[in-house]
């Protein structure tokens, strides 16, 4: 029997459980046309399959936005048209020189030019990629051909046994090892280049221009500055068209990466908007992909067009930003989209609060456009729902589904399982009593990727695929509305969707919210409620600050509870007074379940009103309850006005110490939850999972997940959540934290694509061992630091203890060395609304050793849509303005680690907000800059007169302590322990553990800190008084005069001359100050002067005398005076050796014996890393390039500058290794821009 193609593919993104495919079979013309729908995530290809035109043959994508500012290239840099040269001739800021096409028509004469590389712009997941392929075209096949090649001088030199110095060489320096040296070199230098090969990519010179009317852009990816060959493209939302470029290679294996451009602030800055991941392009497919040719393969929405709001920073691995999240509320208001969908999400510590959240409650209660996002992916655990579907009840928070159809289709299960809603998909409620899920849809799809991917489609799940699947429903339902000009606004169409939802019975409102998304349904109650006024406003629950009743602790279920829910109706800004006036209902409240109580009638009218709402425990099943309160008007046929959420959590299990019990799973079994108050002194718990019977296999997969909420705490904060596969008749074993006076939510999930039955043993035991005193500060006492007394308590049942506490990372804090408040760019504010501002911060942080090195602002830190002022985000950059590392949120958890070298460094920390009086308050905000160090072990004591004596140290495990309360004592730091860069005021952090489980894991422990008093220091040194002066002569005064003024300017030389002069038999300093200045200068004739000014200076060589077994002037019998000569001698002679080494290099085929001499008599009075621009000078005088390579290798790790870079670059020319060359120009656009980048 022939199978249908059309079936085959109809459930890859699907489309009828959610009678999203019937809609359009009953209504062909409303496929989601004229509807717009805005896409926040990390991009979408514009060239991507499907993505090209909708259904009417209008463009599919309309708009591109780079709201996080990945691509912004400062374009303020403007070359005029009097600056051509050779007719059309301009220089790039890379320094290319750029030719402008002939009919290129710019009548203002202004050429912006801005400067962007390449990989700022690709997502890391695909970096890899683009430099194998960039190193296999411009590196391996040179590399190979250079290798040889030197390899092979290497091998003829050997066999010449070319020994003889040669003619006028210079006795002392044996030129034959040299040589040796150098070929030897030659062939380690590129292999260590190869080794360590690093690709930073091109840059791209980039044009923007004026014809008069409109603006054009063009980036030179050809990357010679041949413009003609490169793309000439307009603004996106103008001509809808979009650039390429090839990635990684010139040829037809190139890797196709698309991109679509933007003008702000008037030419001055250019938008590139590339991708920061595949998602972007995944979720915008699902929403409405278009195939003409094949529709079986269509978007639920096909007929709808696209604004990409680009919202993933690739800054911040693809993670969104709150800046780009604000910018992209005004992006959405600006391109008229209809509807939006986020497919992103955290976990937040405070609900309903932060700029982020206050600006998607208005885009949706405002700006009447519809928001739908992603419950997120955190369970199977309850109260797992992230921000923003977790803090504001104006978003459609979807969960994700998984039907037969679709393991069928899309997974190629062989025998499919009910179905059901995936196992990590996130459950409410919200902790603040909010239901958390508003809907479900299926949350699977095989959708459009991007180009860049070399794939069409991709097989994705998640309810980031829910919530598109949503979205596309609801703009079917906006379609057929529009087209009807039916009145709707976000409050009828949530009222619609929610209110026509399938339940799916067994799963839970917790689990699916209002059930599964019914498209056709929800449409024909949209229509009803168009003629309801009191449907068109909207209304606010409140319990206090919290929006529904959840009643979880043991204090809270101990007794029945009563709660005043106040309800207060609110309008859109369109709403007149006769709409507040009219409204006056008479509303019927019904509890769905016995347990909650409410009253019968409910009269509301323009005005807060509160009902009392009764929970009774008792009455409630033991575990998880939901019930609601309903308020109906006489129309009770159009579902309830609104709903009041509340949730209990009865104990499912009494608290045993040593809890057992039999799980048995059927087919359509998929979790047991077990809630457990936990009681006072318990800290720790074991589980252990045996599976005793697997029907039809040997094994099965798991979820276990252990959940406990505290208030104003993320729920990652307490989250204990794992997969494993368990074995028939094996014992897994498991650990965990518990917090006592807390309930717990234990859920053991089988993995949603497990079928059959199964049984399960569990045995879980709880444990006691808490610590007090967490912190660890210093105090004078017994020399200088006290020991820490803490008390140790077991509630329970004997523990084994292992006392262990590291200090392992150096926090030390900053402040601000300056500051700029400035408003932000028109394109950041909603017409007519307040101006956004940016405050600016700089800092300058010392960072001490080459490591990992963690950046935070501790007040903003792990805030990201609850953060009260709407932005932060830190850049740090070396002295040449490189762009090293940039953090948002959550930085102080170590996820933005940057590799730093030791030296000093500045940050800038930019903090956004409408209001520039509350950033004014900001202006000393502190930076911390965390170091790792090497981990320091303080001892622990079981008594107090051992920790004063440094005796008796518990370092071995303790077993069976019983119950009681137990004395520890942290002693000090061992001598010498703390780093030497550690000053007062810094934090030396790390951990305190005092229980391990059997496998040796860390069950108690707590973080610890010690802050560095003043008396604390790395190592105790005594500093010896400076000896006084002798009396100074007046020349001598001169000279420390001179010392402070101005050394570049024209006055300070005419200075020393005029000194030299005067006093031209004495200080050393006068003439060693005259030499280096000259040198500055530059000039032949001044070079010939400090030639002869070092050979006037009159010293006694006998003072110089070089120990040659240490390598080291020996200084013992010497005076002090006579050592600082020995020095400004030496200095002095460097000089000359410059002045020589610059006159040859003006002079074709200079002899170079006097160089030679003058370096081989340096070498006798200095060691070597003293000398090391002398040897460099010297090797490059005699072609050792190599060699000069090496030692200007040495000197990067301090850091690279453009001339040490340059000086490396031109070497590797020489020795005619271009390939190295070339890339490392391309280096020096990423390593040295002009300015800082930023967002």
């Amino acid at each position: 029997m022939a199978t249908d193609p059309e079936d085959i593919c109809r459930n890859l993104i699907p489309g009828e459980e959610t009678e999203a495919s019937e809609f359009i079979r009953q209504h062909p013309g409303y496929d989601g046309r004229g509807v717009i729908v805005g896409i926040m995530d990390t991009g979408v290809d514009p060239g991507a399959p499907g993505l090209q035109v909708t259904t009417d043959g209008k463009p599919k994508i309309v708009g591109m936005v780079d709201c996080c500012g990945d691509g912004d290239v400062d374009t303020s840099e403007i070359r005029s048209t009097g600056e051509l040269q050779n007719g059309r001739v301009i220089k790039g800021v890379t320094g290319r020189d750029l030719t402008i096409p002939d009919d290129w028509h710019n009548p203002t004469g202004d050429w912006h030019v801005g400067v962007k590389a390449l990989y700022q712009l690709v997502p890391k997941n695909l970096l890899n990629k683009v430099r194998k392929l960039r190193r296999q075209e411009k590196w391996d096949k040179q590399f190979e051909q250079s290798l040889t090649i030197a390899q092979e001088e290497r091998d003829k030199f050997e066999a010449s046994k070319e020994s003889e110095p040669g003619e006028g060489i210079c006795e002392g320096i044996n030129f034959c090892k040299l040589r040796r040296d150098e070929l030897n070199q030659r062939v380690e230098c590129l292999k260590d280049v190869d080794k360590n090969y690093n690709d930073s990519g091109p840059a791209y010179d980039c044009i923007v221009y004026s014809d008069g009317d409109k603006w054009w852009i063009c980036i030179d990816t050809s990357e010679t500055g041949d413009l003609a060959a490169c793309q000439l493209l307009r603004p996106f939302k103008q001509e809808y068209k979009h650039g390429t470029f090839k990635l990684g290679s010139t040829g037809t294996n190139a890797i196709l990466y698309n991109y679509g451009v933007n003008v702000y602030c008037n030419g001055n800055q250019l938008s590139i908007i590339g991708m920061s991941g595949s998602h972007g392009t995944h979720v915008a497919g699902i929403v409405a992909a278009n195939f003409p040719d094949e529709p079986q393969r269509n978007g639920i929405a096909p007929g709808a067009q696209i604004i990409v709001l680009k919202i993933g920073s690739l800054f911040v691995d693809s993670m969104e930003t709150q800046k780009s999240l604000i910018r992209a509320v005004t992006a959405a208001i600006d391109t008229h989209c209809d509807i939006v969908n986020l497919s992103f999400g955290e976990s937040v510590q405070y609900y309903a609060r932060g700029q982020v959240i206050k600006r998607f409650t208005e885009l949706t209660n405002k700006y009447n456009i519809l928001f739908v996002s992603s419950a997120g992916n955190s369970g199977p655990a309850l109260s797992t729902v992230g921000a923003p579907a977790a803090s504001t009840s104006s978003i459609i928070s979807v969960a994700a589904y998984v039907t037969r159809s679709m393991m069928e289709k899309e997974y190629s299960m062989i025998n499919s399982v009910e179905s059901t809603v995936y196992t990590w998909s996130s459950r409410g409620p919200i902790p603040d009593g909010d239901i958390g899920v508003t809907i479900a849809a299926p949350g699977g799809a095989i959708a459009p990727v991007p180009n860049f991917t070399e794939q069409g489609t991709r097989l994705m799940n998640g309810t980031s695929m829910a919530s598109p699947n949503a979205c596309g429903c609801i703009s079917l339902i906006l379609s057929a509305l529009r087209s009807d000009n039916t009145y709707y606004n976000t409050s009828t169409i949530r009222s619609a969707v929610i209110n026509t939802a399938k339940p799916i019975e067994p799963l839970s409102n917790f689990s699916m919210g209002y059930g599964l998304i019914q498209t056709v349904k929800a449409y024909q109650l949209a229509v009803k409620l168009a003629d309801r006024p009191e449907r068109k406003i909207w209304y606010k629950l409140t319990w206090g600050s919290k929006r529904g009743i959840y009643l979880r602790t043991p204090w809270e279920v101990s007794k029945p509870a009563e709660r005043l829910v106040n309800v207060q109706p609110m309008y859109s800004e369109t709403a007149v007074a006769e709409d507040k006036i009219n409204l006056d209902l008479e509303l019927s409240l019904e509890p769905t379940e016995a347990w909650v109580e409410c009253p019968r009638k409910f009269n509301l009218y323009n005005q807060t009103r509160s009902i009392k709402v009764k929970v009774t425990p008792d009455k409630a099943h033991p575990g998880a309850n939901f019930a609601e309160v309903l308020a109906y008007t006489a129309n009770r046929d159009i579902g309830p006005l609104f709903r009041i959420p509340v949730t209990l959590i009865n104990p499912s299990e009494i608290f045993v110490q040593d809890f057992c019990k039999s799980l048995e799973f059927k087919s359509d079994t998929k979790l047991h939850r077990h809630f457990i108050h936990i009681p006072e002194g318990v800290t720790w718990a074991t589980l252990e999972l045996l599976p005793l019977e697997i029907e039809d296999r040997e094994s099965t997969f798991v979820y276990v997940h252990a959940l406990q909420l505290l208030p104003e705490q993320s729920f990652c904060t307490n989250n204990f959540r794992t997969a494993h596969t368990l074995k028939l008749n094996s014992t897994t074993s498991l650990s965990l934290s518990v917090i006592a006076n807390n309930t717990m939510e234990l859920d053991i999930a089988r993995w949603w694509t497990e079928s059959g039955n199964m049984k399960l043993q569990m045995r879980l035991q709880f444990f006691g061992g808490s610590i007090s005193n967490i912190s660890y500060n210093t105090s004078i006492a017994h020399n200088g630091i006290t020991p820490v007394k803490l008390m140790l308590y077991n509630h329970l049942t004997p523990v084994n203890i292992s006392p262990e506490m590291k200090l392992t990372s150096a926090k030390t804090t900053y402040l601000p060395t300056e500051y700029n408040i400035e408003p932000l760019p028109e394109h950041y504010n909603i017409p007519g609304e307040l101006c956004h501002y940016e405050l600016s911060l700089t800092y300058s942080i010392t960072v001490n050793g080459k490591g990992a090195v963690t950046v935070y602002c501790p007040i903003l830190d792990s805030l990201l849509y609850e953060n009260p002022f709407g932005s932060q985000m830190w850049f740090v950059y070396d002295s040449n303005k490189q762009l090293l590392g940039v953090g948002d949120a959550f930085s102080s958890d170590g996820r933005y680690k940057i590799n730093l070298y030791k030296g000093t460094f500045t940050v800038h920390l930019l903090i956004m907000n409408d209001s520039r009086d509350q950033l004014d308050y900001l202006t000393n905000t502190v930076l911390i800059c965390s170091e790792k160090i090497s981990d320091i072990s303080l001892p622990i004591y079981d008594n107090y007169e051992a920790s004063i004596l440094a005796d008796g140290k518990v370092a071995q495990k303790t077993s069976n302590l019983s119950r009681g309360f137990y004395p520890l004592y942290l002693g000090v730091i061992p001598e010498g322990k703390i780093p030497s860069f550690c000053k007062q005021g810094c934090v030396l952090s790390g951990s305190l553990t005092i229980i391990k489980d059997p496998t040796g894991k860390s069950v108690v422990n707590t973080p610890v800190s010690y802050n560095l008093s003043s008396i604390c220091s790395g190592k105790s040194s005594k500093k010896k008084s400076p000896k006084p002066k002798d009396n100074q002569t007046t020349e001598e005064l001169l000279v420390e005069f001179l010392l402070t003024q101005n050394k570049d300017s024209n006055e300070y030389l005419e200075y020393l001359i005029d000194l030299n002069g005067k006093y031209p038999e004495s200080n050393f300093h006068i003439k060693l100050n005259l030499c280096q200045t000259y040198l500055k200068t530059e000039e032949e004739d001044n070079y010939r002067k400090v030639i002869e000014i070092v050979n006037s200076i009159k010293y006694d060589k006998n003072l110089l005398i070089l120990s040659k077994e240490k390598n080291e002037l020996r200084i013992d019998d010497i005076k002090r005076k006579n050592e600082e000569d020995i020095q400004l001698i030496i200095k002095a002679l460097k000089c000359k050796f410059s002045a020589i080494n610059h006159i040859n290099l003006l002079t074709p085929d200079a002899d170079l014996t006097q160089l030679d001499e003058l370096y081989l008599e340096l070498s006798d009075l200095s060691s070597p890393g003293n000398l090391t621009d002398q040897s460099i000078s010297h090797c490059k005088a005699h072609n050792f390039h190599a060699l000069a390579i090496k030692l200007l290798m040495d000197n990067l790790e301090s850091g690279s500058t453009v001339k040490l870079h340059s000086e490396i670059t031109e070497l590797y020319r020489k020795l005619r290794w271009d390939f190295i060359a070339d890339r490392d120009e391309y280096h020096s656009q990423v390593l040295f821009p002009s300015k800082y980048i930023s967002v």
